[in-house]
């Protein structure tokens, strides 16, 4: 199911690998990478991941957990494909991105 990153979402994947790889030379990449298996993952078993507790939408938002970094993906599946919202940080800003949801129909 082809994969479409939220606009606001592109920009966050971008400044979270600067900010990695400015803390540790490589880090940045190693981020891509999971990111980049992560999205791989969710594109093509979209329905494989729980839906996110506690958040009511229609459609349901679903989220992916990444192993080894403080993330996870919400995701929306629509007819057309999966729209990702945000890379969010596990412990800062819950939520922050949900009004993407309502912005990407």
């Amino acid at each position: 199911m082809p994969i479409q990153l939220h606009p606001a979402a592109t920009s966050e994947i971008e400044e979270v690998s600067d900010w990695y790889e400015d803390q540790r030379q490589g880090f940045g990449d190693i981020l891509d990478a999971a990111i980049l298996r992560a999205l791989t993952d969710i594109e093509e078993h979209p329905d494989r991941w729980p839906l996110w507790s506690g958040i009511r939408h229609t459609p349901p938002i679903r989220r992916f957990l990444m192993q080894d970094h403080p993330f996870a993906i919400p995701y929306l599946i629509r007819d057309e494909g999966v729209v990702v919202l945000a890379l969010a940080h596990l412990r800062r800003r819950p939520g922050y991105w949900l009004p993407r949801a309502h912005s990407s129909r």
